[in-house]
């Protein structure tokens, strides 16, 4: 996961060098710099995998470290509970919470109060989110 961001961060960085070559119309530093950004997701999504397929034959050797380590199985329960809240604090970065903040303490409260699933909350608000936009214009 760290190499996957890593090779995101770096590939933005790329990207806003072909931005700023765009701007000044060089057509070839754009080009450059935009493949010069693949480079470095490429190689965070390649390398987690030649990893694992080089360290195959010690899967069991793996699986058994992993069973046995019970710090090991913490720190993965730890990550697995934070992973949903850094979703959604990424989905409220995009949210103009001044102007839907109402949507989110609805949604706070379904999942606080009545145990409504996320997928739940997902559907509830696409459903709120068609309703707001449609009634609110006028035919």
């Amino acid at each position: 996961m760290q190499l996957n961001i890593l090779g995101r961060t770096l590939n933005t960085f790329f990207l806003h060098k072909a931005e700023n070559a765009l701007k000044v119309n060089n057509i070839k530093a754009f080009e450059r710099f935009h493949v010069k950004g693949i480079i470095p997701w490429m190689i965070a999504n390649a390398l987690p995998i030649f990893i694992g397929v080089m360290l195959s034959d010690y899967l069991t050797i793996i699986s058994d470290f992993a069973a046995s380590a019970q710090w090991f199985s913490n720190g993965l329960q730890v990550v697995g509970g934070a992973l949903p809240a850094i979703g959604f604090a990424l989905l409220l970065s995009y949210m103009d919470l001044k102007k839907y903040w109402p949507f989110m303490v609805i949604g706070y409260a379904l999942f606080s109060f009545a145990n409504v699933p996320v997928l739940g909350l997902a559907i509830l608000g696409a459903a709120f989110g068609y309703m707001y936009i449609n009634m609110g214009k006028k035919v």
